[in-house]
């Protein structure tokens, strides 16, 4: 629910005063909210590694948008203006949305339980507050130069509402679809060879394995990571070169102009070295290594900021090379200090436990509890009113209580004992609801937190 207001109010501020059918101006808002929906349902079903429910349903959604596509084509709905485009957009609408709730519904059944804190993300921005800026910085360090070059001399502003850049655009979508050999295949590794080496390891901490044992452990994990790094270089880096050595045939066959493919050779360059900062940063949270995660984001985003921007002061000639020299100084950013991280991983895992838990509630946590009660508190009174009617209704039929012919249950049963005073049997009840939702809950979840940031950090750079 959250998620969707956010959408809708980013939707509505969007398109406010825009001069656009009110038609089209729905499904574009729809589509915000469908899609802000969407992108947390594939983090939380990547997170539990459901990749076949997330490819499967993908495939399902893409061919009902290409079905609807060819419906609408021979039969349109008709509009006053804009017929095709907003036929077009009402079909990726309805493959979006059959996508979404594919995932929805997976999601649902797999959820049983609701302790009924709802807001219980907010105090994680204390607890682990540099997760959100790692991944502001980084989805902004991929799009900022994109957003530097819709106001440059060669961006064009439609209908005065969207601003883009065709041929930066193109070269930019044709140069990350080059890097997903290289995403797929990691992802494989990481999952596989490499999550089986790091486990190992802090399985031995929790054992309090003895030093010796830790030391070869982490040597191990950092040879798997290693060879898989390496082995993911050597194969993107081949796929790079001949998809740059074919884009002179191929682009003119695909319709994209030459002054896209010149940008596309740099820019593909630079996606190169964009995915192995991804890989990076993926690493380095496997390893809790959070603040030097951050300044690795940090850096990306705001060297990109000042190189794409001398490249639009050198000319057209340079376009491309800000987000490429970018890129390739954060990946050998990201290799030192993935490199040094590994070095210390045994004495960075001992030395960053806390001493004590400290029990004073910060701010965060404050503002979750106060949200929370207030939803419970409603809660548990709409539930008190809906008992209280049920058994009017039933004494009114002349209907025992179940279980008990006195109608004396225990509170805690979910039934209010009918021999008390009204003001008692409110306050029994709604503390017998409270009791149940408010126990405290001591976890460890940073590792979980990790784990979910590096993939939605993943899925954010396939845009």
């Amino acid at each position: 629910m959250l998620i969707s207001v956010l959408g809708l109010a980013a939707g509505m501020g969007f398109y406010s005063n825009k001069d656009l059918p009110l038609e089209f101006l729905y499904i574009a808002v729809m589509l915000m909210i469908v899609l802000s929906i969407l992108w947390m349902l594939i983090v939380y079903q990547s997170t539990l590694k459901n990749f076949k429910l997330i490819t499967m349903s993908n495939l399902l959604g893409a061919f009902v948008t290409f079905v609807l596509i060819i419906l609408f084509s021979d039969n349109p709905l008709q509009f006053e203006r804009y017929s095709g485009a907003t036929n077009l957009l009402l079909a990726y609408l309805g493959g979006i949305v059959f996508f979404t709730l594919f995932l929805l519904i997976a999601f649902l059944t797999e959820i049983k339980d609701d302790n009924g804190k709802v807001f219980h993300f907010i105090r994680y921005f204390h607890s682990v507050p540099s997760l959100w800026p790692i991944g502001l910085f980084y989805t902004s360090a991929i799009w900022v130069d994109n957003i530097i070059m819709w106001f440059s001399p060669i961006s064009i502003n439609l209908f005065g509402i969207y601003r883009y850049a065709p041929f930066y655009d193109i070269a930019t979508f044709y140069s990350y679809l080059t890097i997903l050999p290289s995403i797929m295949l990691f992802m494989v590794l990481i999952e596989t060879d490499f999550y089986v080496k790091c486990r190992e390891f802090y399985l031995a901490v929790i054992r309090n394995g003895p030093l010796s044992e830790l030391k070869v452990f982490a040597d191990r994990m950092w040879r798997s990571l290693q060879r898989n790094i390496l082995q993911t270089f050597e194969i993107q880096l081949f796929v790079t070169i001949i998809i740059i050595v074919i884009s002179r045939s191929l682009f003119p066959v695909l319709g994209v102009p030459e002054e896209s493919r010149q940008i596309f050779i740099i820019y593909a360059l630079g996606a190169f070295c964009n995915a192995f900062v991804l890989i990076f940063l993926q690493v380095l949270l496997y390893i809790g290594e959070r603040n030097r995660t951050l300044l690795l984001t940090a850096f990306f985003f705001f060297s990109n900021v000042l190189l794409t921007s001398l490249s639009l002061l050198w000319g057209e000639q340079f376009y491309g090379f800000g987000f490429f020299a970018a890129s390739f100084l954060t990946m050998l950013l990201g290799l030192y200090l993935s490199i040094i991280s590994y070095r210390r991983v045994i004495e960075y895992t001992y030395i960053t436990q806390p001493v004590y838990t400290a029990t004073k509630e910060r701010p965060f946590e404050k503002l979750e509890g106060w949200i929370d009660d207030k939803l419970t508190n409603q809660d548990a009174l709409d539930r008190l009113y809906l008992e209280k009617l049920r058994r009017t209704r039933e004494q009114k039929a002349g209907s025992p209580t179940d279980g008990n012919a006195n109608g004396n249950l225990h509170p805690a049963a979910g039934v209010i004992d009918i021999s008390r005073t009204e003001s008692e049997k409110d306050h029994a009840f709604t503390s017998s609801i409270f009791s149940s939702m408010h126990e405290d809950e001591i976890l460890d979840e940073n590792d979980s937190l990790d784990q979910g940031a590096s993939l939605g950090l993943l899925f954010q750079s396939l845009r």
